[in-house]
């Protein structure tokens, strides 16, 4: 979580790795997990998810295991997954390993791009879903994933043929329809690629049945195959899926909202306001609001900036900034004080697309007395990163501030101007303990 590291390391033998969740590399908040074992069939089983290198909100996940036969499971379904912003490494050597879904995803909804590379260098393996053994995948959200087989051919149980045509077969029974989908959630390999196949033959039909009837109750797993199948079978799936957003009931248009941005699908950028409008659904809808590119969405935002719920204002000082409209440069300008700390950080983003108001902005609060205040001043000329602002920012390496020292110090790393790097090498003998071991830590760039 918040700025903490967290680690594992194992030399060799047989492990069985438990958890509920946020373990077996898991980074979150500017917090960084690595998971490392060297030697062993080994297990790893994270019930709840939120593990196997599974990153959030600028936080760096690891997850390496160089030798042995593996298995990987867990409810998410998705191995090296990052999301706002996170950083996920997997990489997985020699051995004849297993995968419950889809390695190297990514989700954003906040501007910044997150990072996800998967890589499984040897042996024989086997995925739940969207992999193959030795094939390589840039999926469409950026994630990459690759598969490199060297000792053996591609396992004959999952050579299956391409995928069928959308509505190609007839619709069948409910209870039919429901054992097969109920197959692909529970399955693994060829029984789960071979439902879905079915389902997506079956095409729009099952798809709007599905939703009819389960989609208030559908698990997190089975949202997500629900979203491939409608990935698969297209536009016509896509929009049937995008109108549930609207669907009074609150849990239905939830689910329906949490596909649509799992898989980016853009047809919900129609019924976005609905629900930003909804308090059942603000959070998500806030949250992903900056994907669907309905510029109307822009004074909702705003307006739900004012709101005593912190998740809610972060989502829509994020989805702002995807926006990047310049009427919301008063909004980031007025949160810039605010207590809560991600607030903050989340409308100096927004305010650093905004270059005058933001230079406005830096320079007034970093002649404020208060060294908070003050270092809020550099953070923003930080976040602008231009080459006036790192100017201004090299300037605040002499304020006779502490704090302000430090601040711009760890804004000017590596990339600090040349007629400003002297003075920073300079406060590696600063006589403040604090400011000193912070500039030793740091290189002002080449």
């Amino acid at each position: 979580t918040w700025l903490a590291l967290g680690s594992i390391y194992d030399a060799s033998g047989k492990d069985n790795y438990l958890a509920n969740g946020k373990a077996q590399g898991f980074g979150q908040s500017f917090g960084c997990g690595f998971s490392i074992d060297l030697k062993g069939n080994d297990a790893y089983l994270c019930k709840e998810g939120l593990g196997h290198a599974r990153s959030h909100d600028f936080g760096l996940a690891v997850l390496f295991d160089r030798d042995g036969d593996d298995m990987y499971a867990t409810s998410e379904m998705r191995p090296c997954f990052a999301t706002e912003n996170g950083v996920s490494i997997f990489l997985e050597g020699d051995g004849k390993d297993r995968y419950s879904g889809t390695p190297g995803l990514i989700t954003d909804s906040n501007g910044t791009q997150s990072i996800s590379v998967f890589a499984d260098i040897n042996g024989p393996d086997a995925y739940g879903w969207g992999m193959e053994n030795g094939a390589a995948r840039l999926h469409s959200n950026g994630g990459v994933a690759v598969d490199i087989e060297t000792k053996t051919n591609l396992s004959p149980t999952l050579n299956i043929g391409p995928p069928p045509t959308p509505g190609s077969q007839p619709m069948p029974s409910i209870d039919v329809l429901d054992s097969l989908f109920d197959s692909a959630a529970r399955s693994m390999g060829k029984v789960r690629i071979e439902s879905v196949y079915r389902l997506v033959a079956i095409g729009v039909p099952a798809v709007e049945s599905i939703v009819l009837r389960r989609l208030a109750n559908l698990s997190d797993h089975e949202l997500q195959l629900l979203g491939e199948m409608i990935l698969a079978i297209g536009p016509d799936a896509r929009n049937l899926i995008a109108l549930r957003v609207a669907d009074t009931e609150d849990k239905k248009a939830a689910n329906a909202l949490q596909i649509c941005l799992d898989f980016g699908f853009n047809e919900a950028g129609a019924v976005i306001i609905q629900a930003l409008q909804r308090p059942a659904l603000q959070r998500l809808a806030a949250k992903g609001a900056g994907d669907f590119n309905n510029p109307l969405a822009v004074s909702e935002l705003m307006a739900l900036c004012s709101k005593t719920d912190s998740e809610l204002v972060v989502n829509s000082l994020r989805s702002l900034k995807r926006f990047a409209d310049p009427q919301s440069s008063g909004t980031a300008q007025a949160l810039l004080d605010s207590p809560n700390r991600q607030i903050r950080n989340a409308a100096i983003l927004l305010l650093s697309s905004f270059t005058t108001p933001a230079m406005s902005s830096a320079a007034i609060y970093l002649r404020e007395p208060e060294i908070r205040k003050a270092r809020i001043g550099c953070e923003i000329y930080a976040a602008l990163g231009s080459a006036d602002a790192l100017n201004e920012l090299g300037k605040a390496l002499t304020d006779p501030r502490p704090g302000v020292r430090i601040q711009a110090l760890v804004g000017l790393a590596g990339r600090c101007p040349i007629e400003f790097r002297g003075k920073f090498v300079e406060l590696r003998n600063d006589f403040e303990p604090q400011v000193r071991s912070i500039a030793i830590l740091l290189d002002p760039g080449r």
